[in-house]
């Protein structure tokens, strides 16, 4: 599955009750979902958190 695949299927909710995922994970995603949406611009852009994740752990 591509990235862009992947994206388009996290767009809705109906991914969260295919069982793919824990409880405790979809309480983690909702949790930062809401967190993001309260204050928006602690966030950084995917590009930027690739970079460091690439810096600091390698490809």
């Amino acid at each position: 599955m591509s990235k862009a695949e992947i994206l388009a299927k996290l767009e809705g909710d109906d991914w969260m009750d295919e069982g793919a995922l824990t409880s405790a994970e979809k309480s983690l995603i909702e949790q930062r979902v809401t967190d993001f949406e309260k204050q928006p611009e602690t966030s950084i852009p995917w590009s930027e958190a690739e970079t460091r994740l690439k810096a600091r752990y390698g490809e």
